[in-house]
């Protein structure tokens, strides 16, 4: 027997113990995603000699079963049951057949459209870029576009496409980049560092000024008379005056030779080079003048001035100009950057004018491999491929299964058996055997076989649970299998019609009984607050145990004993779900960061608000389609009914799917989910207060009332 559940780590039970000592017969109460299963799983992975009744077990041994002697059990016939499975198999198989061939098309009709669309660039492209040779199809590309697109790929080469479309728009590129290169005028090979040096020396000198001023230009006329007139001849040229060569000649020289002259001789001619690298700065295209060529600007500007104050007042000391050499440095820097970027891009274009195979066939890479990236073509093939491969195994598990059924055996103790159980229930059905196989006929008339598919779900899972059950024993109701020690009763009245509850729900307390007295140790899950209350009925008390499993608040699996006096009342599913859901709500803001899944708290307001409205106004569904009436019977108020809506679209859209709320559910936080259900139950409880008090349990003078009344004000 297990004593205790330790160490538990299954889905959403974390490393958990359960402190009590487990008895015989162990029965289980857990809302829908509480954790009843994952337990259930556990207690069958880690413990021997288990056998488990569920869902699963009704689908798999429906069909197919061990009798009480070991043979196989099939609940029809050849022509009914194996026989209609395998047809449906066949059909299924078919489809599937027929899936994989329409596949084929779509793959088919797919790489079609990829070549198709290769085929079109490459005609365009012999066309726009005047190509006298021709540009091949890549090999197999209608059969491999995939090889097909990777050596386009190897076609591209490293260039701005977004301007080449043609043979022309390279020649016009080329036309516009060397047009824009003869508009940058500036010399970039012109020094002014002896200019500045020279300035800079006349600048620092105090220099006198004579009483006969002279100008450049006069001083430059004097030098050229010098340099005109014959020093053998003393008389004037032009007028005929006769003057005294040699004093003329010293009076000249003292003029032109002196610090003065030659300081505003230099200055000048300065200024004009000044004042010309000046002008041409301004003559420079708009888009590459930056702040270098503003601020050298300036500077020329700056020192052009000081240049005019030192001719007026030659005996004034000026400043140095520290920058200006720097800023003319970085204007040339920045010009010849701009040439060089200038002639490398019409080097570029030069090229692809000089290679326009290569160009036009990177053209029409770049333009496929846009349209059909690699990736993507990839990705939808294998898509494609991926889905007839799970077709085949789906195809080859299906035959496998058909030659698997083979029927052998003596049926007539289960038989007998069941037709002993339909007798008490009142089913008219009767088990026949027909062969090595079972029919299942109409009770009075045997003419009329029933099938499987006639059975409701609430038989099946009878038939199926009674082959559970009876296929426990050796010999049956007195010695068990020897590999049977504990048993699992996986929500065994799930999805019963109501007619067999009652019965089943008596079978399971004598099956306990029975099992308990042959040393069995038995476990029963199930989500049903009336089964949890109504199984283990008349059973000593000290073989039974009672345990509650549910979630908390981080969305872990706990276990914990219920007391007997508790599960007496303990057939309120819909209280504990209401008792949940306020659980939550109170969560303040720094505990609900750390829950996870709070998605299920949504589906169960919806849940409640549901069960209330059915209940209380015969209202079936809380969804968009019902809004107005839910206002109505619910008395919200025309400024909170947006709020009302959004509150219930937030709801609907988790429990439901996306509805009729536009954010994504994922984007969705646990605050706001834990506000949507915080407004759910203030307006429960401004509608039903009373009904609010009683389900989570508080005093009518509770101060918790106002928090849940503020909730929604």
């Amino acid at each position: 027997m297990i004593d205790k559940l330790i160490n538990i780590s299954k889905k959403s039970f974390h490393n958990f113990s359960f402190d009590e000592n487990l008895h015989n017969c162990n029965i289980f109460f857990g809302t829908n995603g509480s954790g009843k299963s994952s337990l259930s799983n556990w207690i069958s992975e880690n413990h021997e000699s288990v056998k488990r009744f569920d869902t699963d077990y009704v689908l798999n041994n429906i069909s197919t079963v061990d009798s009480l002697s070991g043979i196989q059990l099939l609940v029809g016939a050849d022509r009914i049951g194996i026989e209609e499975a395998i047809e449906n198999i066949k059909k299924a198989n078919l489809n599937l057949v027929q899936n994989n061939q329409d596949i084929d098309k779509l793959i088919e009709n797919y790489k079609n459209e990829v070549f198709e669309f290769m085929t079109h660039s490459l005609s365009e492209a012999r066309e726009l870029f005047r190509m006298t040779r021709q540009i091949n199809q890549k090999r197999n590309a209608k059969i491999n576009p995939i090889e097909a697109l990777k050596a386009w790929a190897n076609d591209i080469i490293d260039a701005d496409f977004s301007k080449i479309n043609s043979s022309d728009s390279i020649e016009l590129e080329l036309t516009n980049l060397r047009k824009k290169k003869s508009k940058i005028t500036f010399d970039t090979h012109k020094k002014i560092d002896d200019i500045l040096t020279n300035i800079q020396s006349i600048f620092t000198q105090k220099i006198v000024k004579p009483d006969f001023q002279i100008t450049k230009d006069l001083s430059g006329w004097l030098r050229e008379g010098l340099h005109l007139h014959s020093d053998s001849v003393d008389q004037c040229k032009f007028c005929g005056n006769h003057f005294d060569y040699e004093k003329v000649y010293e009076g000249i020289q003292e003029k032109i030779q002196s610090q003065y002259s030659l300081a505003v001789e230099s200055l000048e001619r300065n200024k004009t080079i000044l004042e010309d690298i000046k002008n041409e700065l301004l003559n420079q295209p708009k888009d590459i003048i930056d702040d270098s060529f503003k601020n050298l600007n300036s500077d020329l500007l700056e020192i052009i001035n000081s240049i005019e104050e030192k001719i007026e007042n030659p005996s004034l000391v000026l400043a140095q100009t520290s920058e200006i050499e720097k800023n003319y440095n970085n204007v040339i820097v920045n010009i010849q950057t701009e040439l060089n970027n200038l002639n490398a891009e019409i080097l570029k274009q030069e090229t692809l004018l000089s290679e326009i195979e290569n160009v036009a066939k990177s053209w029409v890479a770049q333009k496929i491999l846009e349209r059909y990236p690699i990736d993507v073509v990839s990705q939808r093939l294998q898509q494609y491929e991926k889905q007839q491969r799970i077709n085949e195994e789906y195809i080859e598990e299906n035959k496998q299964w058909i030659r698997q059924v083979e029927p052998t055996g003596n049926l007539k103790p289960f038989a007998e058996l069941l037709n002993h159980e339909f007798r008490v229930i009142g089913v008219n059905i009767k088990c026949h055997i027909d062969g090595n196989k079972y029919l299942l006929r109409h009770g009075t008339d045997s003419s009329i076989i029933i099938s499987t598919r006639d059975l409701s779900e609430g038989e099946r899972r009878l038939l199926g649970f009674l082959h559970f059950y009876y296929d426990l024993y050796l010999e049956p109701e007195k010695s068990l299998k020897n590999n049977i020690e504990h048993i699992i009763f996986d929500d065994p009245i799930t999805s019963l019609d109501s007619d067999h509850r009652y019965y089943l729900t008596e079978l399971i307390n004598t099956i306990i009984k029975k099992l308990t007295s042959l040393k069995a140790q038995v476990f029963i899950f199930t989500h049903s607050s009336i089964d949890f209350h109504n199984f283990g009925y008349g059973l000593n008390q000290q073989i039974l145990l009672k345990a509650l499993i549910y979630k908390n608040e981080n969305g872990n699996s706990n276990i914990r004993k219920v007391e007997r006096n508790e599960s007496q009342n303990f057939s309120d599913y819909y209280r504990t779900n209401f008792k949940s859901l306020y659980d939550f709500a109170k969560l303040n803001n720094s505990k609900i960061n750390t829950i996870e899944n709070s998605v299920r708290f949504a589906n169960m307001g919806r849940l409640i608000l549901e069960s209330h409205a059915r209940s209380n106004y015969r209202l079936e569904n809380a969804t968009s389609t019902s809004i107005d009436k839910l206002m109505k019977l619910y008395n919200i108020q025309e400024e909170k009914q947006i709020e009302f809506k959004v509150m219930l679209d937030i709801i609907n859209s988790l429990s439901h799917g996306l509805s009729f709320y536009d954010r994504d559910v994922s984007q969705i936080s646990s605050r706001e989910i834990r506000d949507v259900i915080r407004k759910l139950i203030s307006v429960m409880f401004m509608n039903d207060c009373n009904h609010v008090i009683a389900m989570i349990g508080l005093a009518d003078d509770s101060r918790d009332l106002d928090v849940i009344r503020g909730w929604f004000l």
